[in-house]
């Protein structure tokens, strides 16, 4: 079986590319980190819907996941390739967006899919993060608060 973390969005496929998956999460990154897939699920009854998507209409199966940090201790579910899909009524109706499934549960066959890779380059630069050095990090909040370096003092606490 292939367990799959399915999302109830209300977010295009152009949001998810730019903030480079399907997010912002409260979800347990330890068992999304277990599963094979990504379904995405076209939550229509929001009023934010950003597409045409029917209501809990399958839209999307992600694969090769990862887990990033998204804004307000929120995730962003990241996905190396994709396949556009369309299968009705997949949401079993629980009220967190977020649900654990078996993808062929939901009649979804990945030898069947067409993947492609995820866009990379069309990530938002300010949703990928860096590793820093102490230098780094001084030198650009410096630069953001129009400070000299020297005014920064970084302390870690681990």
């Amino acid at each position: 079986m292939s367990e799959a973390v399915v999302v109830l969005t209300s977010k295009s496929m152009d949001t998810m590319f730019e903030e480079g998956g399907s997010g912002h999460w409260k979800a347990s990154e330890d068992r999304i980190t277990r599963c094979k897939y990504l379904v995405a699920v076209r939550h229509g009854h929001s009023g934010w819907s950003e597409d045409e998507t029917p209501h809990n209409t399958a839209f999307l199966v992600g694969r090769g996941l990862s887990v990033l940090q998204g804004r307000d201790d929120r995730i962003i579910i990241g996905f190396r390739e994709y396949a556009l899909i369309e299968v009705s009524d997949v949401w079993p109706g629980n009220r967190n967006p977020v649900a654990y499934l078996e993808l062929e549960d939901l009649g979804i066959d990945p030898s069947s899919l067409v993947w492609v890779p995820f866009p990379e380059h069309q990530v938002v630069e300010e949703n990928r993060a860096k590793p820093l050095t102490i230098e780094e990090a001084k030198l650009g909040l410096a630069k953001a608060l129009g400070i000299s370096k020297e005014c920064i003092e970084i302390t870690i606490r681990a």
